[in-house]
């Protein structure tokens, strides 16, 4: 199965795929507390590893995209929630899925500014928030 038709962008013959999307969607939307509360928790570590490094306007700048894309999850998620829909369309689930993309966004400004401003200390102090299979290079 291709990657699209797991993530509901796309459909195969022979099954409802519209009423599955819909399924998904609701499912993911109940748990909106847990991904926001992981992603504070992500900011803060981030923030804790990088405020010696960037600078302030830089910091404020990363905050800011980052708060404007939760705000963006949280309201598309409530509305997720309160309409109960029975069937999700490709271009909705599209939709959706670019909802979301200033979150990561948001974390790809913060690697690219970390990448600029910081030192060899933080950028691997901070490699594990952006991949868990993360290395550091051999000395």
């Amino acid at each position: 199965m291709r990657l699209s038709a797991l993530l509901g962008l796309s459909d195969r013959g022979g099954l409802d795929w519209s009423r599955l999307r819909a399924l998904q969607h609701a499912h993911a939307a109940r748990y909106w507390r847990m991904g926001m509360l992981g992603q504070v928790i992500a900011a803060g570590a981030a923030f804790a590893i990088s405020h010696p490094a960037l600078p302030v306007w830089a910091t404020v700048g990363w905050l800011s995209l980052l708060a404007v894309g939760l705000a963006r999850y949280i309201v598309t998620s409530r509305t997720m929630r309160l309409e109960r829909i029975e069937r999700i369309s490709r271009h909705r689930a599209l939709i959706r899925a670019i909802g979301s993309a200033p979150i990561g966004f948001a974390w790809g400004v913060f690697a690219l500014a970390l990448a600029v401003w910081g030192t060899q200390t933080e950028l691997l102090m901070a490699g594990p928030l952006w991949s868990p299979s993360w290395r550091p290079p051999p000395p």
